[in-house]
């Protein structure tokens, strides 16, 4: 919900996704690496609300990005 409100300032959309994003990656730390990395898809996932108008489909698609990383790592041998 933060980032329809902010998109309405004067930072606009991508100023709003880069704001709401950074906040969201912070809590995600795991790494330098995995910081890109949420920043990265995050920055997707605000495109798509954009592009959509709805929660939905990033939702549906975190849940996939998160399923996958799981089924990756649980099958790593080591």
């Amino acid at each position: 919900f933060l980032l329809p409100a902010l998109t309405k300032t004067r930072r606009g959309f991508w100023g709003a996704a880069v704001a709401t994003t950074f906040g969201w990656t912070a809590l995600h730390f795991y790494s330098i690496a995995g910081l890109i990395e949420v920043f990265m898809i995050g920055l997707y996932f605000a495109w798509l609300v954009r592009r959509y108008g709805t929660l939905w489909l990033p939702i549906a698609l975190h849940a996939l990005y998160n399923g996958l990383q799981f089924a990756i790592l649980a099958t790593w041998p080591g």
